[in-house]
């Protein structure tokens, strides 16, 4: 277990998006409770003092106010993120006073995808998979919503539920046991 893939287990087993998870610092996880803060976010933009297009990497708060949050995480991810803990105050996945770039972590998911011959899919795909996979468990929608930080849980589910195919065979049997049970 390496650092960038344990961003990668990390976004599978909170739905965070990738610019909390590259703002994450030792500090934002209690290791009591098992959870996560979600208070800040990286991104990088466009350096308006720059006379050459660069861009920079900036720290700020989470996309809505409803994406400041605090979220519980299992504890092997907890036991994961804190084993290398060198400093409380340093971002998890550099291990260092700057933070991970989400570019860098959107170009190691993809050339991972590449290596495993597994088709190209975006690192948000994880956020998406993280909610269809609770919704499957039958996870009320209001949860996950608040799990992943919206504002409405109408969007959870009109966004971010995707049913599978084994899903759908399974409500129907489940229909079917309901018919028969009550024709017998």
């Amino acid at each position: 277990m390496n650092l960038r893939n344990l961003c990668i287990l990390t976004a599978l087993y909170t739905g965070i998006r990738i610019g909390e998870l590259c703002a994450l610092k030792y500090s934002d996880i209690d290791v009591i409770n098992n959870t996560i803060s979600i208070n800040k976010s990286v991104q990088r933009i466009k350096d308006i003092n720059s006379n050459e297009n660069k861009t920079k990497l900036v720290i700020d708060k989470p996309k809505t106010n409803s994406s400041i949050r605090v979220i519980p995480i299992p504890k092997f991810i907890v036991n994961l993120l804190m084993n290398d803990i060198t400093n409380i105050n340093n971002f998890i996945f550099t291990n260092s006073n700057k933070p991970k770039d989400p570019r860098s972590v959107e170009k190691y998911f993809s050339n991972l995808l590449d290596k495993l011959n597994i088709k190209h899919l975006k690192f948000h795909s994880l956020r998406h998979t993280f909610a269809t996979r609770l919704r499957e468990k039958k996870v009320d929608i209001k949860v996950i919503s608040e799990l992943l930080g919206h504002s409405d849980w109408k969007l959870t589910q009109d966004i971010y539920i995707h049913a599978s195919f084994e899903y759908k065979k399974e409500s129907i049997k489940e229909l079917a046991n309901i018919w028969t049970q009550n024709c017998s």
